[in-house]
């Protein structure tokens, strides 16, 4: 068993090597690096029994999957016939499928290593990811150059730009973890050499045009912080506080865009043009509570700012007619919020299970601090960094971004069995 969970930490460890560069190449990889990860797992681990957690999570996927039959974005997740050869399954439901079971099972496998025997592997993760995170400073501080540099393979002025601020939040994601395993007690020099990086780490975000990450990099401190300060609970209560925020989300986010709008703070373009997709997607939410508009259905809402008068003289107005807003849709592509866009495409449904999931866990880490208490301070400086990113840019249904939190989430699990005693 100990050779089993050694391997499999090994196996982890070596794909880890790919996680700067995927992250520079936009993240998209991040499917297919948890995809490869989670290939061995049934080799090194065993399902002993199904959590209420695990439960629920795939109770919500399945739900989620369940809502492709009346969503316009597509057809029915399963068509056709075998015996007619046109038999078929939604790409959208066999790409988050397929996604949400390499996640739970890489998941398991890092979570049944046997602990003390990974230490190679952690020090390896946790080398990368600080490599990673001095990569995003260099880069943040040589800017012009990096993209004269890929200009030929990468467009330097929209694509490249968004590669590189996406590898920053991704860093982000790691964060915690490098915290965790590079600080030690009484070693003044090394923590002040840390509260640098993390200093400089925001300045990056800034400088990279990533507001989002520089707001979870925020939000991770201050959770990290909390835990520290409410110690055997703290982990717990930012759960259940999680899974309040989605089951009330469509009265939290208009409190939320209500401040926003009155408090005087310059805006950018960007963040006006989600203050009025939140009120377009609080719109939708009322027309169908219960079940949801269906998997995707807000790709399919095509208003633009043109079609309303009032919105494009109201937001001309906000943004002192900087941006040409007429055919910018109100919409783009997704609420930018992703308790909003569970409750608009699950319904009330799809939003009580996530909820679900994440109350189970604030249950499970109810107890436990001693020797866990380092991993338990990432875990929260992971969780409020992923909140403040489902809250402000990702698409909830975006598999490459999920898939990444779930090798950051696995990389922490190697951390805990290694170091629990």
């Amino acid at each position: 068993m100990i050779g089993r969970g050694v391997s499999y930490a090994a196996y982890f460890a070596g794909w880890f090597l790919l996680w700067p560069i995927v992250s520079y190449a936009g993240g998209q990889g991040y499917t297919g690096l948890v995809g490869f990860l989670a290939l061995p797992v049934l080799l090194f681990a065993r399902p002993k029994g199904v959590p209420l957690y695990a439960a629920l999570f795939i109770a919500f996927i399945g739900w989620a999957l369940v809502t492709t039959l009346w969503s316009p974005a597509g057809g029915p997740l399963i068509s056709g016939s075998v015996s007619g050869g046109t038999f078929g399954v939604s790409s959208a439901g066999l790409r988050i499928g397929l996604t949400a079971l390499a996640a739970v099972a890489v998941l398991l496998a890092c979570s049944q290593l046997q602990s003390g025997t990974a230490p190679r592997a952690l020090k390896t993760v946790s080398l990368i990811a600080l490599v990673h995170g001095i990569g995003v400073i260099v880069t943040a501080a040589f800017m012009p150059q990096v993209l004269t540099l890929f200009a030929p393979l990468s467009d330097p002025v929209r694509e490249m730009p968004q590669n590189l601020s996406r590898n920053a939040n991704a860093f982000v994601l790691m964060l915690p973890l490098v915290l965790i395993c590079f600080w030690r007690e009484g070693q003044r020099a090394r923590q002040i050499g840390l509260v640098l990086f993390v200093l400089l780490t925001a300045w990056a975000l800034l400088a990279t045009g990533s507001d989002a990450g520089f707001a979870a990099l925020l939000a991770s401190m201050l959770a990290i912080a909390l835990v520290w300060a409410l110690k055997q609970r703290g982990l717990s209560a930012l759960f259940a506080l999680a899974g309040g925020y989605m089951i009330l989300a469509p009265v939290i986010v208009p409190v939320i865009a209500s401040f926003a709008r009155t408090s005087g703070l310059a805006l950018s373009n960007s963040s006006w043009s989600r203050l009025y997709a939140w009120d377009v997607t609080l719109a939708k939410i009322k027309m169908m509570p219960l079940f949801g508009h269906g998997l995707e259905a807000s790709q399919t809402w095509q208003e633009r700012f043109r079609d309303h008068p009032e919105l494009l003289a109201e937001i001309m107005e906000k943004t002192g007619g900087t941006w040409s807003a007429k055919n910018f849709p109100i919409v783009p592509s997704h609420p930018h919020n992703m308790p909003l866009q569970v409750w608009a495409e699950t319904g009330f449904v799809g939003a009580a299970l996530f909820a679900g999931v994440l109350w189970a866990l604030a249950w499970r880490f109810r107890e436990g601090w001693g020797s866990s208490a380092r991993t338990h301070l990432a875990a929260a400086g992971l969780l409020a960094g992923v909140t403040v990113f489902a809250s402000l840019s990702y698409n909830m249904w975006n598999e490459a971004f999920w898939a990444s939190v779930a090798i950051a989430a696995s990389a922490l699990l190697i951390y805990s069995r290694q170091t629990q005693q």
